[in-house]
């Protein structure tokens, strides 16, 4: 006997049965043969950080700095939606029900594009604690340079007010007094300078945090201490995010296309220079096959693997560069320190001869700017030095470690638009 459905029920029935078939063939293969161990572009290395050490900014030695930046990454708009995003599609692979556990057999890949995804979240986290980070070290160093400049007011001043004594008592020339006034007037405009370019950096922080400038002026204080950080000089590349992503997504594409670790092993064993992009000269179709021809290949693992070269030489690049920086902003403390000490002497020694009648005013308005310009060359070399440090951290991947991989749900968000 023939049972006759209506269109809509034997339609339904058709996928039905499609759906099982296919469930129940990729199960089927999947619990058949062993799982092929996953591609590599390199040999496993462990990272020399302990994870316990990261994020970098724990043992800086500021902890104000850790606070902003803790700040800063829990609300900044772009993370939360990455995050979003992220833990969106680790509930959707887990989540119950024939079609997605479907979509998890069938596309075997997805688990790899999570993964790079995490890693992708976790490199933005990076950037985003360097930023942070180096408008922090922007708002201590002007913080320190309106100082400086605010304590020299005095000393110019009284000697302003002596050299009118001078003059009034015919013991120098009008000439003194003049350049009293012209010295005066300009720290006092250079105090406004300073003061203007505190309140840009301490705006750029704040925003980069989602604070108001003037919560974050309180939390600055008034008087300014560059952080003395301390970076490792290191060549090491291995907790880098940004590159442990891009070995998934290059190797997950060879993992499509079929290609062997044989294949990979051969290209990267090949010279350096020899491993540029390959020709893509595609391979003559199967016969009695149509249509478009396939990459080989040998040519397919030799191009990941110049991809995979670049970007190491690349992240090299900049924990070069950050290293370099380190060490120029290092030898010049010791330097400057000596020289602020010297121009201090002659500054204290050109005041007492001008007061005396021993020198001119000239002098005493060199000295006057020598040891400004000392101390403030201090101050930037400091900054220097601890922006650096910031750099060779971030270039080394170190602002991340294994929780950032897994983000918790964000509470009351159910849907995200990046700004």
């Amino acid at each position: 006997m023939t049972t006759a459905f209506p269109p809509m029920d034997r339609s339904r029935l058709a996928v039905r049965n499609l759906v099982l078939t296919l469930a129940f063939a990729c199960a089927g293969c999947m619990s058949g043969h062993p799982e092929s161990p996953p591609l590599r572009l390199v040999s496993e290395t462990a990272p020399t950080m302990p994870d316990e050490a990261l994020p970098w900014w724990k043992g800086a030695g500021d902890p104000l700095l850790a606070q902003l930046i803790e700040q800063g990454l829990a609300h900044d708009p772009v993370l939360i939606c990455q995050a979003f995003d992220l833990t969106q599609s680790v509930d959707k692979a887990h989540a119950p029900g024939l079609r997605n556990r479907l979509t998890h057999l069938i596309a075997q890949d997805d688990d790899t594009a999570r993964r790079a995804q995490a890693y992708a979240y976790a490199d933005a986290r990076n950037h985003l604690a360097e930023r942070i980070a180096l408008a922090y070290i922007e708002a201590r160093r002007w913080q320190e340079r309106l100082a400086v400049r605010v304590k020299a007011t005095d000393p110019l001043r009284d000697n302003g007010e002596i050299a009118h004594f001078r003059k009034e008592a015919g013991l120098v020339p009008a000439m003194d007094g003049d350049m009293a006034d012209v010295m005066t007037g300009l720290d006092t405009a250079s105090v406004e300078a300073a003061r203007n370019k505190l309140n840009e950096a301490i705006g750029t922080l704040a925003r980069l945090i989602h604070a108001l400038p003037d919560d974050l002026r309180g939390q600055l204080g008034n008087e300014g201490h560059l952080p003395a950080l301390a970076a490792r000089p290191a060549n090491d590349r291995s907790h880098r995010a940004d590159l442990r992503g891009l070995e998934l997504r290059l190797t997950s594409n060879l993992t499509r296309h079929k290609v062997e670790q044989d294949a990979i092993d051969s290209a990267a064993k090949a010279p350096e220079d020899a491993t540029g992009p390959a020709p893509e000269a595609p391979a003559k179709p199967a016969a009695g096959k149509k249509g478009d021809p396939k990459i080989t290949a040998d040519a397919r693992a030799k191009n990941a693997v110049a991809a995979w070269r670049a970007a190491q030489i690349r992240a090299d690049a900049e924990i070069h560069d950050a290293s370099g920086a380190l060490d120029t902003a290092t030898l010049r403390l010791a330097p400057l320190a000596k020289a602020e000490a010297t121009a201090t002497r002659t500054v204290t020694d050109a005041r007492l001869g001008y007061r005396s009648g021993t020198e001119t005013f000239s002098m005493l308005y060199v000295a006057e700017a020598a040891v400004l310009a000392a101390q403030e060359g201090q101050i930037d070399a400091r900054a220097a030095a601890a922006a650096a440090a910031v750099r060779l951290w971030s270039a080394q991947g170190l602002g991340w470690h294994d929780a950032d991989l897994a983000p918790a749900p964000t509470e009351g968000v159910t849907v995200c638009v990046q700004p």
